[in-house]
């Protein structure tokens, strides 16, 4: 677990949980049971999947399907297939457990629909760092969540993420090192409201 700061905490109304955002509203997800946190799953799925006008996040795309580094920023030349999209919901639900216990899950929700737009997973200062490899906390999800899907590539979308994750422990630790920090793990907005601003309205905000 770790513990967000006071100017954090005091953005958000002791009353309602929430912090208002002009045309949203910022709210904490705390638990996997919170109606919102399967909205996130959702929103990230479908955002890091990539559609036919936008493109895919590159880093779990190349584990899913190794495609070519020249298309990597592109959008998809097809809709995704139901087993691409089933691998992106799994992702998300793995990364989003992992977020939501350490207490830094936030999702931005549109006022006019109360939908989830935006949301944003992360590590606060102090909590401990994403687990990589086989602990007890990635038992205990996998328990939850059950295996990766198959995917409809080369079949080797699983061991392609499992060396992205340690290249990325890697990675976090040598620039980091003892430091305490906030640790951004995923920013993520639903595609139908990509180009709307609601990334400027999140940093906006600074939560």
């Amino acid at each position: 677990k770790g513990k967000t700061s006071a100017a954090v905490d005091a953005l958000f109304d002791p009353a309602s949980g929430e912090h208002d955002a002009g045309d949203f509203r910022i709210v904490r997800v705390w638990s996997k049971d919170d109606p919102r946190f399967d909205a996130c799953v959702d929103v990230m799925a479908r955002s890091f999947c990539g559609t036919t006008t936008t493109a895919p996040e590159p880093t779990i795309d190349w584990a899913y399907c190794n495609r070519d580094a020249a298309a990597a920023y592109m959008p998809l030349p097809e809709a995704p297939s139901e087993a691409r999209l089933a691998f992106y919901v799994w992702c998300s639900k793995f990364i989003l457990m992992m977020t939501v216990s350490r207490g830094g899950t936030y999702a931005l929700v549109d006022k006019a629909s109360s939908a989830v737009v935006a949301a944003t997973g992360t590590v606060p200062p102090g909590a401990p760092p994403i687990p990589n490899g086989t602990n007890c906390e990635v038992m205990s999800i996998l328990s939850a969540v059950g295996e990766p899907p198959k995917d409809d590539t080369d079949q080797k979308s699983q061991k392609r993420m499992e060396a992205y994750d340690a290249w990325m422990a890697r990675i976090h630790k040598q620039c980091m090192g003892k430091q305490k920090h906030l640790y951004v793990q995923t920013f993520f907005s639903d595609p139908t409201f990509q180009g709307k601003e609601i990334g400027r309205a999140s940093c906006r905000e600074r939560v």
